[in-house]
């Protein structure tokens, strides 16, 4: 897999299909999203980067919806250093193809907010996760119902 500078794994998965897809991030000023398609036979199928300028992205999971789209859960920050908190919980959406959906941010406040997992439902989406300060973190889990990005 390439990228720029040093790169983290972060999540992976199986698509429906046999394909294999990878999610993480690259470490630099600002942290980007990767996320590469491979065949099942390990064949680059393509990569895309999902980032804006002066904000930081990290992936938590991935998860295929039914229409074979790709969500992505991660979190976002509005700084430029990777010690600014991360207090955004973002899904992602990208079609089979790895072309951009959109965006949905699911929570936002003053307190670290991390995504650990994903899935899709016929009706949206469940996500869990931590919130908190460090010391006091709760695990939160929550149901979506609207369509993906």
């Amino acid at each position: 897999l390439q990228g720029q500078g040093a790169l983290i794994g972060d999540s992976i998965m199986e698509a429906a299909n046999g394909d294999i897809l990878v999610a993480g991030h690259q470490v630099g000023v600002v942290s980007d999203l990767l996320i590469w398609r491979l065949s099942a036979a390990g064949k680059m199928l393509w990569q895309t980067q999902i980032g804006l300028a002066d904000v930081n992205e990290l992936c938590g999971h991935l998860a295929e919806t039914e229409t074979g789209s790709i969500l992505v859960a991660g979190m976002s920050s509005g700084g430029t250093s990777l010690l600014d908190a991360f207090n955004r919980i973002v899904v992602w959406g990208l079609d089979a193809d790895g072309n951009f959906l959109g965006e949905s941010t699911v929570a936002e406040g003053d307190y670290y907010a991390e995504p650990r997992s994903i899935v899709a439902t016929a009706d949206g989406f469940i996500i869990c996760g931590v919130l908190g300060l460090a010391g006091t973190m709760d695990g939160y889990y929550c149901k979506i119902r609207q369509s993906a990005p």
